[in-house]
């Protein structure tokens, strides 16, 4: 094996020429620099990295995943709806375990899909502080659960995500 040349010789024409071509341990070998110096030079020349360049979706790769993205959004609401019941029931006084009875849900199923809801319902740009996901979620107030199946439903539907913005006092004054 060759070893390669590590002083700092000047850089010519010709080995310019072949920056980024191909991978820098080959073009390292053909010109008999080491990376670290090929590296730093692109760098100076502005050169980018070779490798695979940006290619655009074929018009059926960009189908396939607007159909996959479609029907994510069908499982998301599909959730969110689930939640949003075990929310309503649970806020009405009953547990988890009669709300997933009364549901047709495993147990589990029924307080993952509660606990999904309220880590969405306590994001930030919703209700944020006053119904974080940090809190147990058997202290929230049941008003306040109430507000939040409201306040998505819409959201699902029309897509509005202004609907948050509104104080919870003013938008539903039961406590």
């Amino acid at each position: 094996m060759t070893k390669l040349d590590t002083g700092a010789r000047p850089w010519t024409d010709s080995e310019d020429a072949i920056l980024g071509t191909n991978t820098l341990v080959k073009i390292a070998a053909s010109i008999n620099r080491p990376t670290s110096q090929l590296q730093k030079r692109m760098k100076q020349l502005g050169i980018p990295p070779f490798g695979p360049r940006f290619k655009p979706r074929s018009p059926a790769r960009a189908a396939e995943e607007q159909a996959i993205a479609e029907r994510n959004k069908v499982r998301f609401d599909r959730s969110m709806r689930v939640g949003m019941d075990v929310a309503v029931l649970v806020a009405s006084g009953r547990t988890v375990m009669a709300a997933a009875q009364e549901l047709g849900i495993g147990v589990e199923a029924c307080r993952q899909r509660l606990l999904k809801f309220i880590r969405l319902a306590g994001h930030p740009a919703r209700f944020g502080e006053v119904m974080s996901p940090a809190t147990d979620w058997r202290k929230i107030e049941p008003y306040l659960l109430n507000e939040a199946v409201r306040r998505m439903k819409i959201e699902l539907e029309s897509g509005a995500r202004d609907v948050w913005s509104e104080p919870v006092s003013a938008s539903f004054s039961e406590k």
